[in-house]
Parts: structure tokens; sequence; C-alpha cells
């Protein structure tokens, strides 16, 4: 599990993503890209060809609905 946190909505994660179906036609999505100087690319654990299993969202200035 890799959590990135931005400290300004200014800072970018720096990722690009796509998806690709395998021979069962299951959709994946994978890391395309790791922008130089970003937020994933500082962290170092994020690399592209990385399949992406989960995203999860919380926005500290609210508190998370469930």
């Amino acid at each position: 599990e890799v959590e990135l946190c931005r400290l300004s909505t200014q800072e970018k994660l720096g990722l690009t993503l796509c998806y690709r179906t395998d021979e069962d036609e299951d959709v994946a999505i994978y890391v395309s890209e790791v922008s130089p100087n970003s937020i994933a690319a500082r962290d170092g654990r994020i690399r592209e060809g990385d399949r992406i299993l989960q995203v999860k969202y919380f926005h500290s200035h609210q508190p998370p609905t469930y």
C-alpha cells in the first residue's frame, strides 16, 4: 500500500495512468508514466508498469462519508 499526500493544491501526484485488457478481457489500470519531481517520483515506491489495485480519496478539510 502506498499513500501519497499533497501538501498544497499546487502539488501534483505526477501519475499518468492507462488501461489494458487481457485475454479474458479483464480491464486493469497501470502506471504509464511518473512525472519527474512529482510527489510520486520523490516518494519512489510507484514505478512505471505498476498495476493500480485501489484508489482511496480523503479530503482533510472534510470528514469522510461512509
